[in-house]
């Protein structure tokens, strides 16, 4: 048999003692991790606990500053009103820490509690003894009856069925002295009540009712506007070929519903092209007078006629922004809408009127019934659009000129036909030409 050999014993040996002799190194290795680890946790938290009696140490100073400064503003009122004063304390040392060891008695002024005074002794006081004689004695009280009282006739027998009850006794009711009444007059013309035997029959009764309704209350408060719908169109020209532009403003609520309008009014044309904001062209403003007075009579919703004059230069081949402000001065309220418009392209303001306008035989019939002449189509502004040129305080026209005018103090006004009706009032002074907008778009 062969014997092993001894390289090859040593050879299998050798990884063995390796390991063993690692493994002690390995987990004493491991056991200083974990107790570094709980050293530095340990050492977190004695910081923590040091900061915290700090900011308490920060606070016992704070108070005790506060204590010493009312006990001073309480010496200084007893002696402004005579009272002697109290033994003064002893006052509190150098601060110290707490983590320098346990606090003595002395060490933030505190001393122990004086004894209470002793009461004075009040003196008893002497009652004088009253004879208020002998109690009177209380009448004698006869107890009640315990036995019911005897009753005079026995309990009657029932009625056979089918027998009439008695007739109970006759009550005797004297007269009444009722006052005869006196003929009514018959009820004035124009009275609210008339007697029942001269009003008409119900079929006859007109479609009105016999009183109008009142409203004791305070009126609802108007709802604020949502949104508005504008229309542009082109108005006549000038006599001096000026364009003129006429937009159609419709206010409407939040839940899109037409709206009144109460306030101030403003018209911006901006070209978009120029600029990051754009360039601001023309603006027109219109005063609460003069849009009470710009609402169209014959339009079946609240409808805004703003008319004004276009200074010279705007181009008419491009598109431009036309910004429409309104101010609500019952609520305070700000709205503004845009429309993109090409002036060059916009339709009449005549065929609009005229689209919108009812049929002849309706305006025939609605003159005869009401005895006056049927309206045309573009009546609705012809007062305030006359063929005339004014300057000074003369009459003003819905026409408004723009900040741009070449003329100021020179009123132009357009036309569809002239008529003898009141203009409306005459419009603010225009800016100087390249004048700072008070108002953009943008805010």
């Amino acid at each position: 048999m062969d014997r092993p050999r001894p390289h090859r014993r040593q050879s299998i040996c050798a990884p063995v003692l390796r390991l063993l002799v690692a493994a002690p190194v390995l987990c004493l290795v491991g056991c200083q991790n974990n107790q570094q680890a709980h050293r530095d946790i340990y050492l977190r938290e004695l910081r923590l606990q040091e900061d915290e009696i700090y900011r308490l140490e920060d606070c016992i100073q704070e108070y005790q500053g506060l204590i010493r400064q009312y006990r001073a503003e309480m010496h200084e009122l007893r002696q402004q009103a005579g009272e002697p004063d109290a033994a003064p304390r002893p006052a509190p040392g150098a601060p110290r820490s707490l983590l320098d060891g346990p606090a003595q008695e002395d060490d933030f002024g505190l001393r122990p509690l004086d004894p209470p005074a002793e009461e004075d002794e009040v003196p008893e006081i002497d009652v004088p003894a009253i004879d208020l004689g002998e109690p009177a004695a209380a009448p004698p009280i006869d107890p009640p009856p315990i036995d019911p009282p005897p009753l005079d006739n026995g309990p009657t027998a029932p009625a056979p069925r089918g027998t009439a009850p008695e007739s109970a006794p006759p009550i005797d009711i004297p007269p009444l002295d009722i006052p005869a009444a006196e003929p009514t007059a018959p009820a004035e013309p124009g009275s609210r009540y008339g007697p029942a035997e001269e009003l008409p029959p119900l079929g006859q009764l007109g479609e009105t009712p016999p009183f109008a309704p009142t409203h004791d209350g305070p009126s609802l408060p108007a709802e604020p506007l949502g949104s508005l719908a504008v229309e542009s169109y082109a108005g006549p020209a000038l006599e001096t070929g000026e364009p003129t532009l006429v937009a159609l403003i419709r206010p409407r609520t939040l839940l899109g519903q037409p709206a009144p309008f109460t306030g101030q009014a403003s018209l911006m044309l901006i070209d978009p092209t120029n600029g990051a904001d754009g360039e601001k062209l023309a603006r027109w403003d219109f005063s609460s007078a003069e849009v009470a007075a710009s609402w169209r009579p014959d339009a079946a919703e609240p409808v805004l006629d703003l008319a004004v004059v276009l200074p010279g230069g705007v181009p008419q081949d491009r598109e431009l922004e036309l910004w429409v402000r309104l101010v609500n001065q019952p609520h305070d309220q700000k709205v503004l809408e845009q429309s993109l418009l090409v002036l060059g392209r916009l339709a009449s303001i005549d065929e609009a009127l005229l689209a919108d306008a009812p049929a002849p035989d309706a305006l025939d019939e609605a003159a005869i019934a009401g005895n006056e002449p049927a309206p045309t189509a573009g009546d609705w502004r012809a007062s305030s659009r006359s063929s005339v040129a004014q300057t000074g305080a003369g009459a003003d026209s819905g026409w408004r000129q723009s900040d741009h005018a070449p003329e100021p103090n020179k009123i132009r006004l357009a036309t569809h036909e002239a008529a003898p009706l009141p203009a409306p009032p005459a419009p603010k002074a225009a800016s100087p030409q390249g004048g700072p907008m008070e108002w953009s778009p943008t805010r």
